[in-house]
């Protein structure tokens, strides 16, 4: 497992990620099953993240702790990166129920 090889980067209320990284994936951390669909894509919004985890040079995880699900609204989930970052985000949603 190459990723092993490299440090992981913490950071904690971000307002803006630079995307080094070849896939992005989007985490909801909430008090139930978030039971909306959404479609994580690129946003021109204000961030400020609850944290960011990079795995240089392949993954970056981006945070989002919401204790009440009912304080969420959908598009926090997607990032406010350039498209010149050129990084791949993950449009999955989870389905486990």
């Amino acid at each position: 497992m190459p990723w092993l090889n490299h440090v992981p980067l913490f950071q904690t209320q971000v307002g803006r990620i630079g995307c080094d990284a070849k896939r992005l994936l989007s985490i909801l951390l909430t008090d139930t099953c978030f039971d909306q669909h959404v479609t994580v894509a690129r946003s021109e919004r204000g961030a400020r993240y609850d944290g960011v985890i990079a795995y240089p040079p392949d993954w970056v995880f981006i945070i989002e702790n919401k204790p009440r699900h009912n304080d969420v609204w959908k598009e926090q989930l997607s990032p406010a990166v350039e498209k010149e970052e050129g990084c791949h985000i993950d449009e999955v949603e989870d389905t486990a129920r």
